[in-house]
């Protein structure tokens, strides 16, 4: 068989593959299903059909086609829940983080951490939440509590402090505080902290250390007012504001 005529096999081959479906198509009385004859049926053409894609192909496309269009409107969905600052759209963690899904559950070790520092591994609506039941337990004003912290460390995605610092109350080139009430570790609150409670604060950015956090906070607020806190004066904050008839509640203290 020449080159020229091994090309025209398969075309031959379809073609009185195509007649036998023309004929079914004119036996069930219904005109045929395909036009067969050279002129009507030109080889690109023919090339065409033969190449289309199978139902299973198609299908899959199909499905494809429907998820990219989930996916994008998931995505807006997402968007359209979390806040916007102007027109830049906050990053996708980010928005997972305000819907409360931890993307890395659990405390991060402080020698591992990247040189943007450690996150927070608790939403914003979660220490919200905490803030104002533990406010409430201790007979304070939430709205006063939830000022003080969104001043400190609570409108932040980052638990450390993002204040440059160099020498004595710094750490990697920041300074040494951490958590929604900003507790700082050069002979402050934070040291306090981690004398009373055994943990390590710089490590304990889960649940139970910003909640044992929140509480060791509250509960110095109520005890000796709001002045430990260089966020009062930026929200507007009295020393004694929010805290007539508060007491002290030490839940955060380790049961022995």
């Amino acid at each position: 068989m020449s080159y020229a005529n091994y090309q025209k096999a398969p075309t031959s081959a379809a073609e009185k593959a195509l007649n036998l479906s023309a004929g079914t198509g004119a036996l069930k009385g219904g005109e045929p299903i395909y036009k067969t004859s050279e002129s009507d049926l030109p080889e690109a053409k023919l090339k065409g059909f033969m190449n289309r894609p199978s139902v299973l192909e198609q299908r899959q496309s199909n499905f494809k086609e429907s998820m990219m269009e989930y996916l994008v409107a998931e995505n807006k969905a997402l968007a359209e829940q979390a806040n916007v600052y102007g027109d830049r759209m906050l990053k996708e963690d980010e928005l997972l983080r305000r819907m409360g899904i931890n993307l890395e559950p659990g405390p991060k070790d402080s020698s591992t951490r990247d040189a943007e520092g450690i996150d927070y591994n608790v939403s914003k609506d979660q220490m919200e939440q905490i803030i104002t039941n533990e406010a409430l337990l201790r007979g304070m004003d939430p709205t006063i509590a939830l000022k003080i912290a969104n001043a400190e460390g609570l409108g932040s995605t980052e638990y450390q402090s993002s204040v440059p610092r160099q020498g004595k109350g710094s750490f990697e080139g920041r300074e040494d505080s951490y958590g929604p009430f900003q507790l700082y570790l050069g002979g402050g609150l934070g040291n306090e902290f981690e004398k009373s409670t055994g943990l390590k604060l710089r490590d304990a950015n889960d649940l139970e250390g910003i909640t044992k956090q929140i509480q060791f906070g509250l509960d110095k607020a109520a005890t000796n007012g709001w002045g430990a806190w260089y966020g009062r004066k930026p929200a507007g904050v009295g020393k004694r504001d929010g805290l007539s008839g508060a007491k002290a509640v030490n839940n955060w203290r380790v049961e022995e």
